[in-house]
């Protein structure tokens, strides 16, 4: 598996004949990630050249992911043990709330990005049980909502699988002597 050059394909979402191809890419994103812990997370329209699916996957392998997700207790829990998030779509934004902040994305490696990003959202998802669950029959949806790093984090994934990249939003600025600060409580 290799990432992929940044395209604008909308993700389809992810339906039940979509769950094999699902289930086999998660898997494959998932191995990758490990060995991969400077990764955050990968959404599937960076893997693929076909039509992408709407998920994308944390990675657990990385301390700070890890860290933040126990910040969350029982819904960092959650999103640890499933590790993918399917069919996401932002339901609330905190529109007074906005932050100037610096990303960088793994399907453009080695520039950064300034973007302007929502302090606090609300997302509405499925997690692995919807691929391999007992669930696979309900249409159960997750609503969390995050704030600080985990909206941003949501944010720039959610924008993959809405064929939105990095270079569309954002302002490619240099970062030579910017030391990038990592706090749940931007």
């Amino acid at each position: 598996m290799k990432i992929i050059q940044p395209h604008n394909i909308a993700s389809k979402f992810v339906e039940k004949e979509d769950f094999e191809r699902a289930k086999n890419d998660y898997l494959s994103m998932v191995e990758y990630l490990s060995s991969r812990p400077e990764i955050y997370a990968l959404a599937h329209s960076q893997i693929t050249d076909c039509v992408p699916l709407r998920f994308f996957v944390f990675n657990v392998y990385n301390k700070f992911i890890y860290d933040m997700c126990h910040c969350l207790g029982n819904q960092g829990t959650l999103l640890i043990n499933s590790g993918i998030i399917i069919n996401p779509e932002i339901h609330f934004i905190h529109e007074k709330n906005k932050i100037r902040n610096i990303e960088s994305c793994a399907s453009i490696p080695e520039k950064n990005f300034l973007i302007h990003r929502h302090k606090k959202i609300g997302v509405k998802f499925h997690d692995s049980d919807y691929l391999f669950g007992a669930l696979q029959e309900k249409t159960r949806k997750l609503s969390m909502t995050f704030s600080g790093f985990m909206a941003y984090l949501f944010q720039h994934e959610i924008d993959h699988t809405n064929g939105i990249n990095i270079c569309d939003n954002g302002e490619e600025i240099s970062t030579i002597g910017i030391q990038r600060v990592h706090d749940a409580n931007y």
